[in-house]
Order: C-alpha cells, then structure tokens, then sequence
C-alpha cells in the first residue's frame, strides 16, 4: 500500500496479513488517499494471470479504481476521511491464459 495523507504526506503503512486465508489489514491510516498493490502471481503456473480487482467500500460508498494488468493490480484512489473504514478490497486470478500450442 501506498498513500499521501491529507497533509502531503507519502507513506507506505505496514500491512498485517491472514497468511492463511489471504485477508490483509491496515490500522493507523491518516486521513487520504491510499493505493492497494498486488504484484506476483502464482509461480508454479506457466501461463499468463490477469490479476482480478474488486474496489470496496468505505464507510458503505464504493470508492476506489480497479486496475489490471497480466500479473499485477492495483486498486487506486482510494479516499479514507478520519476514522473512516473500508472493506472489501479484493484481488482474484481472473484468466488463466494457456501460453504455446
């Protein structure tokens, strides 16, 4: 994740994550605007991934851009107010694209 805050500050804050089940969380965010970033795919897979993203909500509203690209996404402006909380930003493997014949 990256972000500035309100007050023009570039920050990269620390994500906590279910390694099991893949839920991530940030805590302590200022108020501003923050990027989600995914950028691996599956590594025992020869074939091409496009990443799938799903923009969440914050407090009830959606907000946030979907973006996708073979083996990356992001989701992008994403507005967090104070003591805002969003949910619901997801990635997913889309397509799986056989490479060769």
């Amino acid at each position: 994740m990256t972000g500035q805050t309100s007050a023009g500050v570039y920050v990269r804050p620390r994500v906590d994550q279910d390694r099991r089940g893949g839920a991530y969380t940030f805590t302590g965010l200022q108020p501003g605007v923050y990027n989600i970033l995914l950028l691996s795919k599956p590594v025992y897979h020869e074939s091409l991934w496009l990443i799938g993203v799903v923009p969440g909500t914050v407090n009830g509203q959606t907000d946030g851009i979907g973006q996708n690209e073979e083996d990356s996404g992001a989701i992008a402006n994403i507005s967090l107010g104070a003591n805002a909380a969003g949910v619901n930003y997801n990635f997913f493997n889309n397509v799986n694209l056989f490479e060769g014949g």
